[in-house]
């Protein structure tokens, strides 16, 4: 399900299943699914399955900027993508900067993904805003993962909330069908002309 905000209407909608969002995925040129933690499996198998996941989400999507402020859960992403990635990506440090070279690689037509935590987020909430306004050309999706407790953050604060108010689309991941939200993710930014988030626990 893909949370959307509708600015004609100023509220949010939910959208359910691809055909409803109008967007048509028969041509879209990635078709595999990937089946990430065992119903057996302990809650860190299922982590790290979910992080392999993303990473090969990422890859197989062709995406050729992916950029990471490393933080609770978005380094090991970028660490199992960099393991598929022909050359080693650096990492960013400061979440503005990564956040605008990302969304300037999909206006100008390359597909990108930020990896950053929610507390990022909320710092790169300058060009988060512009990105909203001034849209996308190509896939351009934001994987933001979250420290619900707090426990490597200075604070907690509503995720959701914030991510609802930047008016970004925004998707949240389950268990099981991480691969397919992200692949799904860049088809909607596509298709809307905006950034898309998906938010990982």
């Amino acid at each position: 399900m893909l949370w959307y905000y509708d600015m004609s209407r100023r509220k949010f909608l939910q959208i359910a299943g691809l055909a409803t969002a109008g967007v048509a995925l028969s041509g879209c040129r990635f078709q595999g699914s990937v089946r990430d933690g065992a119903g057996t499996a302990d809650r860190s198998t299922e982590t790290v399955a979910m992080k392999r996941a993303i990473a090969a989400a990422l890859h197989d999507a062709g995406v050729e900027i992916v950029l990471c402020v490393p933080a609770t859960g978005t380094a090991k992403i970028f660490d199992a993508y960099n393991h598929m990635a022909p050359q080693a990506l650096p990492y960013s440090y400061n979440e503005e900067v990564a956040y605008t070279i990302g969304h300037g690689a999909g206006l100008t037509g390359r597909r990108a993904a930020v990896i950053i935590k929610a507390h990022g987020l909320a710092k790169a909430a300058n060009s988060v805003i512009d990105s909203v306004t001034a849209g996308t050309t190509a896939g351009f999706v934001i994987i933001i993962t979250c420290d619900l407790k707090g426990r490597h953050s200075d604070n907690i604060f509503d995720h959701l909330d914030f991510v609802k108010g930047t008016g970004i689309p925004f998707r949240i991941s389950r268990d099981g069908t991480t691969y397919q939200d992200v692949q799904d993710c860049f088809s909607w930014s596509e298709q809307l002309g905006l950034p898309v988030a998906i938010l990982i626990d």
